[in-house]
């Protein structure tokens, strides 16, 4: 997928509205990546049923997250994906 505008924009909101949880799993979605799409997914609902994010689920998300920069890396230009990096 080639970044457009419109979806940074999107990005962007989702950060300003404080919704990381929300964003990852868009990022995921968008770049077909169903395992993190997945992972996201789940922990956004484990997010959503406690209110909160704890430490454990987050040390989690954050190991799911750097793999899926790993991965973005690897397979985007050099210019989207510092628009990605920039926003997780």
């Amino acid at each position: 997928m080639k970044l457009t505008k419109e979806k940074v924009n999107y990005y962007n909101h989702l950060v300003d509205n404080n919704c990381h949880g929300e964003l990852l799993t868009t990022i995921a979605s968008d770049f077909k990546l169903e395992r993190y799409k997945k992972a996201f997914g789940s922990i956004l609902t484990i997010h959503n049923v406690d209110g909160h994010l704890n430490y454990d689920v987050s040390q989690i998300r954050n190991r799911f997250k750097d793999e899926m920069k790993m991965y973005l890396k690897n397979n985007l230009s050099i210019e989207d994906y510092s628009v990605i990096s920039s926003l997780i």
